[in-house]
C-alpha cells in the first residue's frame, strides 16, 4: 500500500471546515492523535528518510493504536511513500523499547478527520516535542489517498494538488514531514 499525502498550513481550522462539510459534503468526526517516532538501535532513520511510528488515534468514540513504517520518499515532492500499519496495542511501545529502539519525538494533533469517496482530510493542530524540545507547528490540512500500486500514485497526486488549489485559506503547501520540521526546530534553539 501506498500512502499520497500532502498537507498544507491553513488559517483557520473552522472556516475550512465549513466549507468542507457545507459546501463539498464532507462527513466529519472529532479527531486526536498521539504519535511517538522511534529510532533504530542501529541505523539513524533520520539518514535513511524511513519512519516508525506508534500512533494512538481517537476518532469520534474509537480509539486505535497503530504501528506504522513509513518509507523513503518515491516522488521529488516528498507527496508519496511506501507504508505498512499493523493494530496492535499500547504495549508495542514497552516492547519497541526493550529491542532497543528510542522514542526520538512525539507528536500532538487535534481536530477534524473528514472524509469522502477515497479522500481522508485532516484539519489539525499540531505541536511537537523532539528531544525534550517542545513547539507549537501551526494550523494543518492533511489530504490523503492511498494506492495499492507505484502505478496509480501519480493521478492520485495530481488529485490531491487539484483538491488543494481550491480550498480556501490555505496559505502554503508544506512539502517538509512534521518530524524533520522539529529535527530542524530544534536545530535553531
Amino acid at each position: 500500500m501506498f500512502e499520497v499525502e500532502l498537507k498544507a498550513r491553513i488559517s483557520s481550522i473552522s472556516e475550512l471546515y465549513n466549507y468542507l462539510v457545507k459546501q463539498l459534503g464532507f462527513r466529519a468526526i472529532k479527531y486526536s492523535a498521539e504519535d511517538h517516532y522511534f529510532n533504530h538501535p542501529c541505523r539513524d532513520f533520520a539518514e535513511s528518510d524511513e519512519e516508525l511510528r506508534v500512533r494512538i488515534e481517537k476518532k469520534g468514540s474509537e480509539s486505535d493504536v497503530v504501528l506504522t513504517y513509513k518509507g523513503s520518499m518515491i516522488l521529488d515532492d516528498r507527496s508519496a511513500r511506501e507504508e505498512i500499519e499493523v493494530r496492535t496495542g499500547r504495549k508495542i511501545i514497552k516492547i519497541l523499547s526493550n529491542l532497543g529502539f528510542t522514542i526520538d519525538a512525539f507528536k500532538r494533533k487535534s481536530g477534524w478527520f473528514l472524509w469522502r469517496d477515497d479522500i481522508e482530510v485532516v484539519l489539525c493542530s499540531v505541536q511537537g516535542v523532539y528531544r525534550n524540545k517542545a513547539f507549537s507547528l501551526g494550523n494543518y490540512v492533511e489530504v490523503e489517498i492511498k494506492v495499492k500500486s507505484r502505478e496509480e500514485i501519480k493521478e492520485a497526486r495530481k488529485r490531491i494538488y487539484d483538491f488543494l488549489n481550491k480550498l480556501p485559506g490555505i496559505i502554503e503547501i508544506d512539502r517538509e514531514y512534521y518530524l524533520e520540521k522539529m529535527r530542524k526546530l530544534a536545530k535553531q534553539n
